[in-house]
């Protein structure tokens, strides 16, 4: 799934991939860094609103991070 999100070249497989790791909770932290990434490459294409990718990625790494919390 992580390849899928940093490479291929459809917004919606790249969404999938990022619900998916999100889904997988904190199995996926190894992820963290790449949603991270993606969701502050996504806010430098618009500055006045977020891309659904970037919100599924922010969302993803925000699913992980409180799984790790438990």
């Amino acid at each position: 799934l992580v390849k899928m999100l940093k490479e291929d070249p459809s917004e919606a497989v790249k969404g999938a991939a990022a619900k998916g790791l999100g889904a997988m909770g904190a199995d996926a932290k190894e992820a963290m860094k790449d949603l991270r990434a993606v969701a502050q490459e996504e806010r430098k294409k618009d500055k006045l609103k977020q891309t659904k990718l970037g919100r599924d990625a922010q969302d993803a790494a925000r699913a992980i991070g409180e799984q790790l919390k438990k």
